[in-house]
């Protein structure tokens, strides 16, 4: 009690049975609240957080239990971030080549489904097309030569069109509205683009584009 009285200026009650009761009703708190806390934690609360209490009345049990609340809830953030960095830490980062990799298995899954028919050009990722440039020299700029059909599609709200003959979901129910930004309309551009080196692909007899893949 001298200790928090030094901290943090708080007056003492006065008279020994007032001091008496105050001590009484604090272990007692400390008991029910705060099981197994020692006098090193307490003086260390009131260190950090003594002073945010700008209470100039006698020491009270309620006024000393909102020190020790934000004590332990600052504890308890300290804990939580040490826990989420260690987790961080140990997620291994992908390499260049290993994201690479994914990328062309994922490119011969989606291969596969159009030799199949079964492709949903609406669900092919847009990354996807630079592994094809960078693997088979598809242009670069493949991708502005669709985007006037790119646009019909996405304009036909009502789902009328599909992309391709097979089983795609309709662009505009997809969309739900006749407006699109300029990124969306390349990035359905980009996937056509896809679709069409697939079909260039199939015309040259690739019955797998990456035969390591598994």
């Amino acid at each position: 009690m001298v200790k928090i009285h030094a901290i943090t200026g708080w007056r003492m009650p006065k008279g020994e049975k007032m001091m008496n009761i105050l001590c009484g009703q604090l272990n007692k708190k400390l008991r029910m609240d705060y099981p197994g806390i020692s006098h090193d934690e307490i003086e260390t609360a009131f260190l950090k957080f003594g002073s945010e209490e700008n209470f100039t009345g006698s020491m009270s049990i309620a006024i000393i239990d909102r020190v020790l609340k934000k004590y332990f809830a600052s504890v308890a953030a300290d804990k939580f971030d040490a826990e989420r960095k260690q987790f961080t830490q140990t997620i291994p980062l992908v390499s260049p080549q290993e994201h690479l990799n994914d990328c062309r298995g994922l490119i011969e899954h989606k291969y596969m489904l159009f030799l199949e028919g079964r492709l949903n050009v609406q669900l092919l990722p847009c990354f996807i097309f630079q592994v094809l440039v960078k693997d088979f020299n598809a242009p670069p700029d493949m991708p502005k030569h669709f985007i006037n059909e790119a646009k019909e599609l996405i304009r036909d709200s009502r789902g009328k069109n599909k992309i391709g003959k097979r089983d795609a979901i309709a662009i505009g129910d997809a969309i739900g509205a006749t407006e699109i930004s300029q990124s969306n309309l390349y990035d359905f551009a980009t996937k056509l683009a896809i679709e069409a080196c697939f079909k260039e692909l199939q015309k040259m007899n690739y019955e797998h584009l990456y035969s390591y893949v598994s």
